[in-house]
């Protein structure tokens, strides 16, 4: 409103100012469009306007005793977020939305759905999993129930795109099918997208920057609370390893560029996610010796000797520094054992 007031009163700042005006209001969730009201829309903008012809248009009226103003203002569509890391959680313009109302089976179905977000799910994949047992119509009846359940969900909280958020093609169902991201994964998803183009763009901040936002948005692992349920491991599983791989990028990245606390900070995060991954362990011990920390990265030695044996599997030697600052990787127990008798290596 500032904004606008202040295009009337300097014309020659009037197209920067309603800029301001509007992406200010969209910000702040207003759907803001000042010029429009008033009537002469034009004026109020700052644009002059041909004569009128006939008579002068008629005053408005005042507002008698007690009587407000209306402004009719575009109202903001109501935002819908989901939470799969970690406790899931439907929210509705940031505020968590009580899934009471709605029978567990249906929540499981909104789950199945809200990891595959923006994918298709064939009705098959929800009746092994929660109706296996059932003959095949019983079975594709509580499905329909189930998803109906949803959509009235839905409809309540988005009126008019209940259908849209939730959609059916052929045999097989999407949530959110189009438009922007709809749940923390989706997120993660993007920002890995994100990385990869700036890595082949040769945009090494716009890299770091991606892998970093994707390795803070990795709060926790995927829906822990289903357990070694079959629907959820395989996404579980991909992505704690993709999350896991990208701190280990961002890590030795960091390290190249001889930002040592970052680079510590990115594997022990990637070691967190990934125990069993020996690359980031080996990251993680050279970014501490160049960060002039022998004792955390002693540390760090004696935990990845700890992993390796806890697998039955020798340890092996922790890199050294190369002299660009980046670690050797050390040989893998495969390629040591694919090693002809008798022949030594440096």
């Amino acid at each position: 409103v500032a904004y606008a007031a202040l295009a009337l009163r300097e014309p020659g700042r009037r197209t920067d100012l309603m800029r301001l005006a509007e992406s200010t209001g969209a910000l702040a969730g207003l759907g803001c469009r000042p010029w429009t009201w008033r009537r002469d829309s034009a004026r109020a903008i700052g644009e002059e306007r041909p004569p009128r012809s006939g008579p002068p248009p008629s005053p408005a009226k005042a507002p008698r005793a007690g009587e407000t103003t209306r402004h009719t203002l575009a109202e903001p569509e109501p935002t819908l977020t989901m939470t799969c890391l970690g406790d899931f959680q439907l929210r509705l313009d940031g505020r968590p939305v009580d899934l009471s109302r709605i029978r567990p089976v249906a929540q499981t179905v909104l789950r199945i759905l809200a990891v595959h977000a923006g994918t298709t799910v064939h009705r098959e994949i929800v009746v092994t999993a929660l109706w296996g047992d059932l003959r095949e119509g019983a079975a594709l009846h509580n499905v329909h129930v189930a998803i109906s359940s949803l959509r009235q969900l839905l409809g309540t909280l988005v009126p008019g795109r209940a259908r849209t958020l939730l959609a059916r093609t052929g045999q097989a169902y999407a949530l959110a099918p189009s438009g922007p991201p709809l749940t923390d994964l989706q997120a993660i998803d993007a920002r890995l997208a994100q990385a990869t183009r700036c890595r082949l763009a040769g945009d090494r901040t716009g890299h770091v920057d991606a892998l970093r936002e994707v390795l803070d948005g990795y709060v926790a692992d995927v829906l822990p609370a289903d357990g070694s349920a079959e629907w959820v491991l395989p996404t579980r599983e991909r992505y704690r390893q993709t999350v896991a791989e990208a701190a280990t990028t961002l890590a030795d990245v960091e390290l190249r560029r001889g930002r040592f606390d970052a680079a510590v900070h990115a594997a022990t995060g990637g070691v967190r996610i990934d125990p069993w991954r020996d690359a980031t362990w080996r990251v993680l011990i050279a970014a501490h010796d160049a960060a002039g920390a022998p004792a955390a990265a002693s540390r760090a030695r004696q935990e990845y000797a700890a992993m390796l044996e806890s697998l039955g599997v020798a340890s092996v030697a922790t890199p050294n520094r190369t002299a660009a600052g980046a670690p050797r990787p050390a040989p893998t127990v495969a390629a040591k054992a694919a090693r002809p008798p008798g022949v030594r290596t440096a």
